[in-house]
């Protein structure tokens, strides 16, 4: 049933014979794309949660902007005062 087959200038001995045995069980059908949807999963929660950060640093970032304002416009106020 099984043949074995010589190395060949496209890869792995047997490798056509193992793909073929895998086709014919359900099984690793199943187990293929059960595997195939988890790392979906993983990808789209780390894709969120770095969606998440960069929210995180646009917020510390306008935070950073306004208080950088706050201490211009203080900067100006006091040595306005200061040339009176």
């Amino acid at each position: 049933m099984w043949e074995r087959s010589s190395t060949t200038s496209r890869g792995i001995p047997g490798f056509r014979l193992l793909i073929a045995s895998w086709l014919r069980f359900p099984t690793f059908r199943y187990y293929t794309c059960f595997h195939d949807t988890l790392i979906l999963v993983q990808v789209r929660t780390i894709t969120v949660d770095n969606i998440e950060k960069i929210l995180e640093r646009g917020d510390k970032i306008e935070l950073l902007v306004d208080k950088t304002a706050t201490m211009q416009d203080r900067v100006h106020s006091t040595s306005g005062n200061n040339q009176r």
